[in-house]
């Protein structure tokens, strides 16, 4: 995301203050719908689930709608057996070697950004 975005939409949020680096997000459905009531020149985007810790484990969730499906921001971890279907971008700035066996459906692409 560009420098100064916050996540608008996110469904879930998963913030490195205090939270510990062991933490799983499993199991979610999450339908998101992109028409945030902000104005188009607020840095915004809509994400279904954002993780902002190193360690977490974001697997086995069903994630519809929104800008990216999950936004890992470049923190290390593990995400994988997600199913993300209409976003614009499945997932967003995931690093090397965090991502594997997630399904992806009409998505413009996969993958978004880098670390």
């Amino acid at each position: 995301m560009p420098p100064g975005s916050v996540p608008a939409g996110a469904a879930i949020l998963l913030d490195g203050g205090g939270a510990p680096t062991d933490v799983t997000i499993s199991g979610n459905t999450i339908q998101l719908i992109d028409d945030p009531p902000i104005p188009t020149s607020f840095p915004f985007y809509t994400a279904g689930i954002v993780v902002d810790v190193d360690g977490a484990k974001v697997k086995s969730n069903k994630i519809s709608g929104g800008q990216y499906g999950i936004d890992v921001g470049c923190h290390l971890g593990a995400v994988s057996g997600n199913t993300i279907s209409g976003a614009y971008h499945g997932l967003a700035n995931a690093p090397a070697g965090s991502t594997g066996g997630n399904t992806f459906y009409n998505v413009i692409g996969k993958f978004f950004g880098s670390c």
